[in-house]
């Protein structure tokens, strides 16, 4: 597992209250699915959600957010070019790029957009199933659509630790136990449900909610 650490209640209920107080500009570039509900989960929450998609305007809206969050669940060529474009703009003004790669590993074009944004944009945090960070280190775990099957087997620590030193980002890869690490300290997180899988769009909603963290809190870990 690697060395592992914990941080204490205290600190996390301060992050809690920092980031109702200074509700952060979380620009999400998410599927068509699930915009609604993250944008309702982050007002829920205490940030400040957009959805900015145009080519037009997504570098200087993200350049002035607090974050900025990549989902390619209903993507396009012109949708991924876009985040691109986001996501440059972010890097130069120094705003936290999250990255959800729904599906990876479904599909080559989904795999291959992916890949295209870990090279092009400096990604923060990567947050995604086994089977997506997997597939994205060249591994072949099971996925169906954009769902990952059942690999109860799946070594996610180990994933984990490999797609951060190999993305130089921070992972959380996430399932019935989340594991989340920087290539050299991983943290456990239990308590995951099964019912989860059967709501639309909770996985996407979760890689805002941290995007709406990172905004205030540079320490990713």
């Amino acid at each position: 597992m690697g060395k592992s650490s914990s941080i204490p209640e205290n600190e996390f209920a301060g992050l809690i209250t920092k980031l109702q107080q200074v509700k952060p500009l979380v620009h999400n570039m998410t599927n068509v699915v699930v915009t609604n509900f993250t944008a309702n989960g982050l007002y829920a929450l205490g940030a400040s959600p957009v959805m900015a998609y145009a080519p037009e305007e997504v570098a200087d809206m993200a350049a002035q957010a607090g974050a900025l969050v990549l989902n390619i669940g209903t993507l396009s060529r012109e949708q991924v070019d876009a985040m691109i474009v986001a996501g440059q703009a972010a890097n130069a003004a120094g705003v936290p790029v999250l990255l959800d790669p729904v599906g990876a590993g479904a599909t080559k074009f989904r795999t291959e957009s992916s890949l295209r944004i870990l090279r092009e944009v400096r990604i923060s945090l990567l947050r995604g199933n086994a089977a997506e960070i997997a597939q994205l280190l060249g591994e072949n775990l099971a996925i169906k659509g954009v769902d990952a099957r059942e690999n109860s087997g799946a070594d996610q620590a180990g994933i984990g630790r490999k797609a951060a030193k190999q993305f130089g980002s921070v992972v959380a890869v996430t399932g019935k136990e989340d594991v989340i690490t920087d290539g050299r300290i991983s943290r456990i997180i239990s308590g995951g449900d099964a019912l989860l899988t059967q709501v639309t769009g909770t996985g996407c909603l979760l890689t805002s909610v941290l995007g709406a963290f990172a905004a205030i809190e540079p320490d990713l870990m």
